[in-house]
């Protein structure tokens, strides 16, 4: 059997070759010589007992067989990436802050976060474990201390938990022209008591999945102000 390192480095070097669509580039970006990595590809073919690239086309592409092997190394790598984490995690000899968060909040809070804290903390030696996941989800990994703290949206339901707000977002409606409430050059915040209540049940609207932040949110909003609304589709991300 092929040690991890080995697979990880094909699985590499397939991808830079698919995305140069040439042998001779990529080997300029890796910084190998383009014989060396010809041959390279070619051995690992020849364990296999199939092919990866379609050599005839311009660009190069993967075979099918390659494709399904490109995505089970990209599985391997993730979840060997995951083990690694959880390993250090968890190791006794090491320091470390654990810090659970949604997609949507990391991608905007997380650079300022790890920045304030490398410059607060310059000789600090703890390592930062990042986990992103649903709020219901890292609430439970709070409560089981697998994580040390939470980032997240309100409302939180568990008496258990205790929180400090960091700061308010406001949240928008944003419509087209077909939408039932588009007034034209009317920029005017609209209330809930202003929208007739035979309209809110017309609307059509794309929800997240149960168990993210901001879907407690819009349910807690709804249910408060005892709206009806019709379930179009969900979908997992809010930036989607």
């Amino acid at each position: 059997m092929k040690s991890v390192t080995t697979e990880f480095s094909l699985l590499s070097y397939l991808k830079i070759i698919i995305s140069t669509g040439s042998i001779t580039e990529a080997a300029a970006e890796l910084y190998l010589s383009q014989p060396y990595l010809s041959r390279y590809i070619k051995d690992n073919e020849k364990k296999l007992g199939f092919q990866l690239l379609n050599r005839q086309t311009r660009p190069i592409t993967l075979t099918n067989s390659g494709v399904k092997y490109l995505q089970g190394l990209e599985k391997i790598e993730s979840s060997y990436s995951a083990l690694l984490s959880e390993s250090i995690k968890y190791s006794k000899n090491k320091k470390q802050i654990s810090i659970g968060i949604n997609e949507v909040l990391a991608s905007r809070l997380l650079p300022e976060i790890l920045s304030a804290y490398k410059q607060g903390f310059p000789n600090k030696s703890q390592r930062i474990f990042i986990e992103e996941n649903y709020s219901n989800a890292l609430e439970n990994d709070l409560l089981e201390k697998e994580i040390d703290l939470h980032i997240r949206l309100l409302p939180i339901f568990s008496n258990k938990i205790s929180y400090q707000k960091l700061f308010k977002s406001p949240i928008y409606l944003i419509t087209d022209k077909t939408f039932l409430l588009f007034k034209k050059n009317n920029h005017k915040i609209l209330s809930v008591e202003t929208i007739d209540r035979e309209k809110w049940e017309k609307m059509k609207f794309i929800f997240l999945y149960p168990g993210s932040g901001f879907s407690r949110l819009v349910d807690s909003f709804l249910n408060n102000h005892k709206i009806i609304v019709q379930n179009s589709f969900k979908i997992r991300s809010l930036e989607t």
